[in-house]
């Protein structure tokens, strides 16, 4: 994770495309590096050390009941995220779909946070990373990047 903070500080991870949608204040509205996560006690930001998946972020914005706050955040996103929340959260029950896949981490910290408020949490996923996919998949955006092989 301090590879993706460092990528982040350099301005590498966040897209570089014509758009008038700012993804530097999506990152600093849902908090996503957050300053002070050892002091104030931030679970999501704990367990990535400094740094917080959208993914997570929206399911706990969802769980605060903020989605339309949520959608009027991320509206005009190159790469939408689709939010759809069917009937009340009454029973606490969330299915979470990710399209294009997610990591195991993210489900366990989910799972994690479900169960801290009272929610059961079930998950559909196209893809299932672990660490060196979830890199392997990022880096090749980095120029220069040759993948190597590692035991």
């Amino acid at each position: 994770v301090p590879f993706l903070i460092r990528l982040n500080q350099m301005g590498i991870l966040l897209p570089k495309y014509d758009s008038k949608f700012n993804y530097t204040k999506v990152f600093e509205a849902l908090d996503m590096f957050p300053k002070d996560w050892l002091k104030n006690g931030d679970v999501a930001a704990n367990a990535f050390k400094g740094f917080v998946p959208l993914s997570i972020r929206i399911i706990e914005k969802i769980m605060k009941g903020e989605t339309e706050q949520l959608k009027s955040k991320l509206k005009g996103a190159k790469y939408p995220v689709e939010i759809n929340v069917f009937g009340n959260t009454e029973p606490k029950k969330f299915l979470v779909c990710f399209i294009g896949g997610s990591t195991y981490t993210e489900i366990n910290l989910l799972r994690r946070i479900g169960i801290t408020n009272g929610y059961e949490m079930n998950f559909l996923t196209t893809e299932m990373y672990n660490r060196k996919q979830f890199f392997d998949s990022i880096a090749h955006e980095i120029p220069g990047w040759e993948d190597i092989e590692m035991n």
